[in-house]
């Protein structure tokens, strides 16, 4: 399965498969704790560094911007249910604090979350 990136200036491109497998691991545990470590290990043992750099050329996102958007658009599917408790989505999505992910989700909302 391979994820296809629009872009405005490109018509579509086919992301390197080490990201692919890095943002499926990303989906899976979103509500861990997860390291740039863990991220290059799923992507085949990449070097961290080299792991970032390319995530970021296939992305356009670092891996943990791109995981806080995994956890936010998670948080609002939850949110959009009644009797959503911030504390609980917060913790759910793998958030340790509420009032940091009070903050987060705001500055992302903006953003067209």
């Amino acid at each position: 399965m391979k994820r296809r990136i629009q872009n405005l200036e490109q018509p579509s491109t086919v992301m390197d498969e080490r990201i692919e497998r890095s943002i499926q691991y990303m989906e899976q545990h979103y509500m861990d704790k997860v390291s740039i470590e863990q991220l290059a290990e799923a992507a085949g043992g990449m070097p961290p560094v080299a792991f970032s750099r390319l995530f970021r050329s296939e992305t356009g996102l670092t891996p943990v911007e791109y995981l806080s958007n995994v956890r936010m658009n998670r948080a609002k599917q939850i949110l959009n249910k009644k009797n959503s408790r911030v504390k609980e989505v917060a913790a759910t999505v793998g958030f340790r604090s509420e009032f940091y992910f009070s903050r987060m989700f705001q500055r992302m909302a903006p953003m067209g979350l």
